[in-house]
């Protein structure tokens, strides 16, 4: 591949701005990531409490099944949404962005409703759910699906009309938060199945509380110059299904309904806090790659190849430096789960693993993210197909033999596996990979 050469001065002109508002974005991102991720910590840390390990493990594996199944039913839409509504706004069609959502919204709202029917009555009396309280509670929860995919597509129109902050608050602010605020309430009412309760009039009132918001938001009486259709979109989300149920579905979750296998509700429970911790520790890397993207996908248009590899290498930096502080969970990992109770304190050698794992993707850079935004799609649909074997050949052998602490080794080698390969492609495809540097275009 072939680029232009480019203007010395232009790239110095350029470089400060375009550093400066990546950095001032990635800010104000970290700022309602941290305020999402702390509603959950919290959260977990009230389910630990009030539930102890044995009901977080069921409300881990629900979650999980629930998250797989929602990528799963929206199809891939997700991406087109963004994409379709990006280009509605630029225009200021404001009537075509809200007919994109209704009608992407109404058939992932179907097909939620069918999938979480489905997975209610396949569910019953499996080993995986062994009382009646464990069930109810996958049965809530799993309800939850049509509004979690609804909520999914607004929080990905909200990017696509570029207000990234309201596309934080209505995905993971409000729903944690409302969760949190009647947590206690259905607890008391119901007893442990009341968590599934709780995350289901969460989702919901946050479901209709984001459609509402991106309906005043994009509040035009114009008429479209566009006639929104539901079969394009589709069209164009097909080829992208099975990509985004892997990296958002399989990837992140597979790993749970696994463990609840294999080994114990406990240590499901166990390895869903630890993992929650570990979440802390490679926050600022998902802050940054949230506005990074656009970035990429500019640079490679305008085949500015020098000032990608340089923004990228100090995106690098940035994120393996935010993440460092991490490292100093390995010095006390007992008591850190401890705050979880007792019954958590064994998941201290998955803590370690996990937060080795997450220095580790960090150490590589945002390199799938690179190859996505930059027409390299093939190759990063290679890289998590093959992490996703990793994962999945090492959790089933290592599961049953050493439990949550073989879930974590697998959960760190797919994630290892996927930046690994990636970067291979990256430095095939451009010529350089995104380690961590101060590089001057």
């Amino acid at each position: 591949m072939s680029f232009k050469p480019l203007d010395k001065r232009r790239l110095v002109l350029g470089r400060n701005s375009l550093s400066d508002s990546l950095f001032s974005s990635a800010l104000v991102a970290l700022i309602f990531r941290v305020t999402g991720v702390g509603l959950v910590a919290f959260l977990n840390l009230m389910i630990a409490w009030k539930a102890g390990a044995e009901f977080a493990g069921y409300f881990f594996s629900a979650l999980a099944i629930l998250m797989i199944a929602s990528v799963a039913s929206r199809l891939g839409l997700d991406l087109v949404i963004l994409r379709r509504i990006s280009q509605a706004a630029g225009n200021d069609d404001m009537v075509a962005a809200r007919e994109y959502l209704r009608k992407a919204s109404l058939f992932v709202a179907a097909t939620g409703t069918l999938t979480a029917s489905l997975l209610i009555l396949l569910a019953h009396k499996q080993a995986i759910w062994p009382t009646s309280e464990a069930y109810l509670l996958f049965g809530f929860m799993i309800s939850s699906l049509p509004f979690l995919s609804v909520a999914s597509l607004v929080s990905e129109a909200f990017k696509g009309l570029g207000a990234a902050h309201s596309s934080v608050l209505v995905l993971s602010v409000i729903p944690p938060g409302v969760t949190l605020m009647v947590l206690e309430f259905a607890v008391q009412f119901a007893g442990p199945k009341g968590i599934g309760m709780a995350y289901f009039a969460a989702t919901a009132f946050g479901s209709v509380a984001a459609y509402s918001l991106l309906l005043f938001r994009t509040r035009n009486n114009c008429k479209a110059q566009e006639n929104p259709s539901l079969f394009t979109c589709l069209r164009e989300a097909r080829p992208l299904w099975l990509l985004m149920t892997i990296n958002r579905g399989l990837l992140p979750w597979l790993v749970f309904p696994l463990l609840a296998i294999f080994a114990t509700s406990e240590e499901v429970g166990q390895f869903g806090m630890a993992t929650r911790v570990a979440m802390l520790v490679g926050l600022p890397l998902v802050c940054i790659e949230a506005v990074l993207a656009p970035r990429f996908a500019h640079l490679h248009q305008m085949r500015d190849l020098r000032q990608m590899c340089s923004l990228g290498k100090r995106c690098s930096l940035f994120g393996l430096l935010a993440t460092s502080p991490g490292l100093l969970i390995l010095l006390a990992p007992e008591p850190v789960m401890s705050i979880f109770g007792a019954e958590f304190i064994g998941a201290a050698p998955v803590l370690i693993i996990l937060v080795l794992g997450q220095f580790a993707n960090a150490a590589f850079g945002s390199v799938g993210l690179c190859l996505t935004m930059t027409g390299n799609g093939k190759d990063a649909a290679i890289a998590s197909f093959f992490s996703l074997s990793v994962l999945a050949f090492c959790a089933i052998f290592l599961i049953p033999a050493h439990g949550a602490t073989g879930a974590a080794m697998a959960t760190a080698a797919g994630l290892i596996s996927n930046r690994l390969v990636g970067a291979i492609f990256l430095y095939r495809s451009f010529g350089f990979a995104l380690f961590p540097s101060w590089v001057r275009a």
